[in-house]
């Protein structure tokens, strides 16, 4: 039982242990559903554990911010690509195996310094601070929402106004105009385009930060309520738009999506008026810029066409993925947006447009209420991306995506930002937390490897066993060898041999990649309270002096409980359905004509508990309901609670269909944990057992950083090399198994024997 004392709280070995289980529940759960939306799952977990442990009361009340913070933070890492850098550790292949330890070890790196990031800033930041933070943040929402709806669509339009085939299924997505590498520069794209317009408005008019938040809401209620209408009178619809709603400017989606944007600007000025500032330059100053940049960059296409530099930037610039002898260009991908090949002559009036836009707003743009810092990790994004794979042809896991160039330009971005504001708690905090999430990917990877090498047939001690191992990496020959014992030992094999395989077999069929995610999950757990925990005793009791805004507490809760569970639940219901255990489409109860899919039917309920939700919010906003607690904590664990055993259920009845031994290792061992964590979490007490200082220990942040930051660069040089060399010596050439057969180098290279063609599904 933690006694009252001036001892670091977040130290103690329960909360260090709660915390791991939080994440490695979170992680575990993330590996049946994937990409940025599972990996928002174990931060958001993470950030309630932590803050409720902190038993700092200016962090408990902000506990719905640890848990939005934290979910965002560790959702960027959720769009890298790792499981052919966790073959390349398993092939054999020794550049490979050196090559992928130290993959492994910078991607976890990545994803945990920005998760660590992301939990700490509702430790630092001032009420003030974090609250004006929400208003971008809460636009970025309604964004992300629009583009949840209408990337699809969208892209498929793109593709008949260039009269491109219609792409079938996701594993066909390089064929699609927009494809580029693999990445997510297209929501990126729209972020940056987003956060220009918010700045636009918000400089120019009083609360102009409302403007587009209301035409994204009312962009959003008009989608819904054309789908209705649309579902109702189908045929009359298609006949008014001329059979072109194929076209994405033509569907009623898109038509009630504007529609409803207007009505939102208009409600605005009848409600609160748009009210011009004073002192605003004209946006015919945009305008001008966007015009002058459209004149430069035709001029320089123009004299660059005519004097042939465009072939020469050409040649120097474009590259194309897989063998040109071989495979004719219009089959394989490149280095650029698949569209560029049909703009070609108006790449320079897009360049022009997009720098002079660019240079207006570096000029004139104030990007106030912190919205600036999601603009710098945007450019940052692009900056990383560009640099990287695009330019200098640095690709991680070639045939497959890129997006931890991004993801490494998203840190830059956000690093650099803190610095410029004086947050370097928050930095401090991602390279510890970094360092240690590499420290888990790598090294619970290594810890893997050693473990299936109990039993494993691959490593039976017989001569000319390893001599055939080597032999095969030598080639080209992705098929594993065939490994029979010399007659003169087969005697041996058969009474020693096998009886000792056959002993661990049940060891070697276990879910072995489930206890490399959980386990994984706990050390970044470790990581996340390791640095809360440093931070705990030097930030300064938190500057609550403005006023508290409701509505960001609302904006935070709507998003980790509805927003996070709503978009990895749905994924059961597409699951179901390919398993034929549910229905594709369902009709309504009594009234024949009206029918949904089951994913239309998974919304519709959803739709409704979430404003049920939504609604109850609000109610307590006037008046507290009895069942939420009056005491932070008792708010904390409420949510948690609720949260974590969604998420713990929706994961067992994902992985009901074909249920085996080998799942208990997931859903078992999740379940449990998830047990012990609730018990710990609702006996934590009520009252605080750690007596905060006044005044918070004095920290030399930059030499703290300093330090961090060699530390980890001392151990990611070191660490990769050690894993590298103890699994040759127990491995030697063979390849270990339970992973896919990934090869980076050598004759057997992944991005050689499997280049990414537009007519054949992707790598």
């Amino acid at each position: 039982m933690l006694e009252r004392s001036r001892q670091n709280p977040l130290f103690h070995p329960i909360a260090i242990l709660m915390a791991g289980l939080a994440l490695s529940i979170g992680w575990g759960i993330r590996g049946n559903y994937g990409h940025e939306t599972g990996a928002m799952m174990p931060g958001l977990l993470t950030g309630i554990v932590v803050c409720l442990f902190s038993q700092r009361e200016d962090w408990r009340e902000r506990v719905a911010y640890f848990a939005l913070f934290g979910a965002l933070g560790w959702g960027f890492g959720g769009s890298m690509s790792y499981m052919q850098i966790l073959g390349f550790t398993h092939s054999g292949h020794f550049p490979s195996q050196i090559y992928g330890f130290y993959m492994l070890f910078f991607l976890g790196f990545l994803w945990a310094c920005l998760g660590g990031a992301g939990t700490a800033i509702p430790a630092v930041y001032s009420r003030k601070e974090l609250t004006d933070l929400c208003k971008p943040l809460g636009f970025l929402v309604g964004v992300w929402i629009i583009i949840f709806l209408y990337r699809v669509p969208l892209q498929t339009s793109i593709q008949d106004l260039l009269h491109e085939p219609d792409v079938q299924d996701a594993m066909s997505r390089h064929a699609y105009a927009v494809y580029w590498l693999d990445s997510d520069w297209l929501q990126v794209l729209f972020v940056i385009g987003s956060l220009l317009a918010f700045d636009f408005f918000n400089k120019r008019y009083e609360k102009g930060f409302l403007i587009p938040l209301c035409a994204a809401g009312f962009a959003i209620l008009g989608t819904l309520v054309a789908s209705v209408i649309q579902f109702f009178l189908t045929d009359a619809i298609d006949s008014w738009n001329l059979n072109l709603s194929q076209y994405f400017y033509f569907s009623p989606k898109f038509l009630g999506a504007v529609l409803g944007a207007v009505v939102g600007i208009n409600l605005f000025h009848r409600r609160v008026g748009i009210q011009k500032k004073e002192n605003v330059e004209g946006a015919w100053i945009l305008a001008t810029f966007l015009l002058m940049g459209l004149v430069v960059g035709g001029v320089l296409q123009a004299f660059s066409d005519a004097s042939g530099l465009s072939d020469a930037f050409a040649r120097v610039l474009v590259r194309y993925f897989g063998d040109q002898s071989q495979y004719d260009l219009d089959e394989l991908i490149f280095n650029w947006p698949n569209f560029t090949l049909y703009v070609r002559d108006y790449l320079g009036l897009i360049f022009g447009a997009m720098v002079g836009i660019g240079i207006y707003f570096y000029k004139y743009g104030e990007f106030a209420f912190g919205s600036k810092l999601f603009l710098y990790m945007a450019c940052g994004w692009f900056a990383g991306f560009l640099f990287f794979p695009v330019i200098l042809d640095l690709r991680l896991t070639p045939p497959r995506g890129d997006n931890w160039a991004g993801i490494l330009g998203t840190y830059a971005g956000a690093v650099i930002y803190f610095l410029r504001h004086q947050k370097k708690e928050i930095v401090t905090a991602s390279v510890i937390c970094g360092m240690i999430g590499g420290i888990g990917f790598s090294g619970i990877a290594w810890l893997k490897l050693m473990l299936v090498s109990i039993g494993s047939p691959k490593l039976a001690t017989l001569p000319g066993w390893a001599e055939t191992w080597t032999e095969w990496q030598k080639t080209a020959d992705r098929t594993q060898p065939t490994l029979t014992p010399s007659p003169e030992y087969q005697a041996y094999y058969e009474n020693v041999v096998q009886p000792y395989l056959q002993s661990w077999q049940h060891w070697q069929h276990q879910n072995w990649h489930s206890f490399l995610e959980q386990s994984y999950g706990f050390v970044n757990g470790v990581g996340v309270i390791i640095a809360m925990a440093i931070l705990l005793p030097r930030v300064a009791p938190l500057n609550n002096s403005s006023p508290r805004k409701r509505w960001t507490e609302i904006l935070a809760l709507m998003v980790s409980v509805a927003a996070v569970t709503y978009l990895n639940l749905r994924k059961n219901i597409s699951g179901w359905v390919r398993d034929e255990i549910m229905e594709p489409e369902m009709k309504a109860p009594w009234f024949e004509s009206i029918s949904f899919s089951a994913d239309g039917w998974f919304l519709f309920f959803y739709l409704f508990g979430s404003l049920a939700f939504l609604y109850l919010l609000l109610q307590h906003k006037k008046q507290r309901i009895p069942i939420v607690p009056s005491t932070w904590l008792g708010r904390g664990q409420l949510l948690f609670v609720i949260t974590c055993w969604i998420l713990v259920s929706a994961n067992v009845s994902h992985a009901l269909p074909g249920f085996r031994d080998q799942r208990l290792l997931t859903e078992g061992i999740i379940t449990i944990n998830a047990i012990i964590l609730t018990v710990f979490l609702l006996t934590v007490r009520r009252e605080s057992l750690f007596i905060n200082p006044q005044q918070a220990i004095e920290t030399n942040w930059s030499n703290l950083l300093c330090k961090s930051v060699f530390v980890c660069v001392v151990v990611a040089a070191l660490l990769p090399l050690f894993e590298t060399a103890t699994i040759r010596m127990v491995y030697g050439d063979a390849h270990a198994g339970h992973s896919g057969e990934n090869f980076r180098f050598g004759p057997k290279a992944d991005w050689k024997h499997k280049p990414n063609l537009k007519s054949e599904k992707h790598q």
